[in-house]
């Protein structure tokens, strides 16, 4: 799904993992420090979002809606972060629940639907090339056979 031939390929994969190496050191060895890890987790998040709209490495736009949903999801997760701490009252961190959930089951539910999709495109190019039946067949001419002089 990553066009090669572009430079910013290498970069796509190697900002990737970094962000994940950021994310799991913050989690493990920051643990006494919440608001680090959840600063970590937004702003890397809305790099890798700007990173991929501007260079757009994917090769294919339903990729690239995918990633994009994926990270603005973790970006929304990093949000409510700040919300689920004991800073709020109970009440409203119950409430804010309520507007949370409906937001995660649409990332994923648009999630499997992409995929659906996609999965369903391919067979429906399969199905129409195995079923393709040309118009105008191309018609066979007999080539009549030359008389051999005696």
């Amino acid at each position: 799904g990553i066009i090669p031939s572009r430079s910013f390929a290498v970069y796509c994969t190697t900002i990737f993992c970094l962000k994940r190496i950021i994310l799991a050191g913050t989690t493990v060895y920051i643990d006494d420090l919440p608001i680090m890890s959840i600063y970590a987790y937004c702003f890397s998040s809305l790099f890798q979002m700007g990173y991929n709209t501007y260079n757009r490495p994917q090769t294919q736009r339903m990729m690239r809606f995918m990633d994009f949903i994926n990270e603005f999801a973790i970006y929304l997760s990093s949000i409510f972060c700040f919300i689920f701490t004991d800073w709020i009252d109970i009440e409203m961190r119950y409430t804010m629940g309520w507007v949370y959930l409906p937001l995660l089951i649409s990332v994923i539910l648009t999630n499997i639907l992409c995929v659906l999709y996609d999965m369903g495109s391919v067979f429906y190019l399969k199905y129409k090339r195995a079923t393709y039946k040309p118009r105008n067949p191309k018609k066979v001419y007999e080539i009549p056979e030359i008389p051999q002089p005696i």
